[in-house]
């Protein structure tokens, strides 16, 4: 059994997303971490976990797109939620942020990650140019139930994050960026998950879900794993995480 650690299927519609999802399954994906970033995306989100149950709803806030006056609306997609759920993607983003947006992030963050830890679920992380303040903050917030998306390029806070027992996604840049390896050469295979961002573009292309073997066989191949093997591990992992 493999799954799609982090993804985002509100652009498409309901015919899309079945055919979408149908493909992946056939190529050995069979469940998918839905994450949200608007208010808008965790309702549909909400939708498609009662239609689908290989859709595993995140609720999120998109730190660029969010303020504070979202959280009461938010605090209610929670509190109806019935069943297994994640919050994400949450985070920071401090690439375009001034100071006054990044001071408002990290509030953001904070309160949701006040919130995971209420509900006592995992929070899939968001941290563009933000590594070392998000770590920091999860340190804080002694956050323990942790899915750092995206997070294979600094070698420094990869074994940071894995030392503080966090799941590490990668996802297809791992076919194209080999210093990747190096990064997470270290790092308990047990803590290795595997993403798609779908519909990120990456090299001017999304990668689809039914894609995702692509990256897990490379991995295999680094590491001289067997398949089965890793997808041993992610079986168990996936049932840490959604408490199953």
């Amino acid at each position: 059994m493999f799954f799609d650690a982090h993804l985002h299927l509100d652009h498409l519609k309901a015919d899309e997303i079945k055919k979408y999802l149908g493909l992946s399954k056939k190529n050995g994906i069979d469940y998918f971490f839905v994450n949200s970033t608007s208010l808008k995306s965790n309702f549909q989100t909400k939708e498609l976990a009662k239609k689908y149950k290989e859709v595993i709803p995140g609720f999120g806030l998109y730190p660029l797109e969010s303020t504070k006056k979202d959280l009461k609306d938010f605090e209610k997609i929670l509190e109806t939620q019935k069943g297994r759920f994640f919050i994400g993607e949450i985070g920071l983003d401090y690439k375009f942020a001034d100071e006054k947006q990044k001071e408002m992030q990290v509030e953001m963050f904070n309160s949701l990650l006040g919130l995971a830890k209420e509900y006592n679920v995992y929070v899939n992380v968001h941290s563009r140019y933000a590594q070392r303040q998000v770590m920091e903050l999860l340190e804080k917030n002694k956050q323990e139930k942790v899915i750092m998306h995206w997070f294979c390029n600094s070698e420094k806070y990869v074994k940071k994050a894995a030392d503080n027992g966090y799941y590490i996604n990668i996802g297809p840049t791992y076919l194209f960026h080999n210093e990747q390896k190096e990064i997470i050469e270290k790092v308990d295979k047990n803590l290795i998950l595997f993403e798609t961002d779908y519909p990120v573009e990456i090299s001017g292309k999304s990668y689809a879900s039914f894609e995702l073997k692509e990256v897990i066989n490379k991995f295999c191949n680094d590491f001289n794993i067997q398949l089965k093997e890793i997808e041993k591990m992610q079986k168990q992992n996936f049932k840490e995480i959604i408490g199953k």
